[in-house]
């Protein structure tokens, strides 16, 4: 009975990522507003943040939902995120990221260097 207890502990604390296969089969609004509350990605870096970033300004279509949906509160350096220099791609990024939780971010600097047509 213990062992039980602590799997379903366990379970609960994981994170959990929807399949991109069963995610294009179903409308984006479904996906958006039914399962993403319950189906996230916590960014805990940096590094996997930006490699995601650069995955998703190369094919929107690829993931299951919006950038600005991601959960990046745990990250404290969003320094050069979005630097178009690193990317050409994304001079042309202009997605809304207000539901972004920055609240533990320390360092923004340069964030969007080169982002020449993002407006927030």
């Amino acid at each position: 009975m213990k062992k039980r207890r602590r799997n379903r502990r366990a379970r609960r604390g994981r994170t959990q990522v929807l399949d991109p296969v069963l995610c294009s089969l179903l409308p984006r609004s479904v996906v958006e507003k039914n399962l993403m509350p319950f189906i996230t990605h916590v960014f805990t870096s940096k590094e996997d943040l930006i490699r995601a970033v650069d995955e998703y300004v190369a094919n929107p279509s690829a993931f299951c939902y919006r950038i600005g949906l991601w959960d990046v509160s745990q990250i404290s350096d969003f320094s050069r995120v979005f630097d178009a220099r690193r990317n050409q791609r994304l001079r042309r990024f202009n997605e809304d990221l207000s539901e972004w939780d920055v609240s533990n971010a320390t360092n923004m600097t340069c964030m969007f260097s080169g982002c020449s047509s993002f407006n927030g």
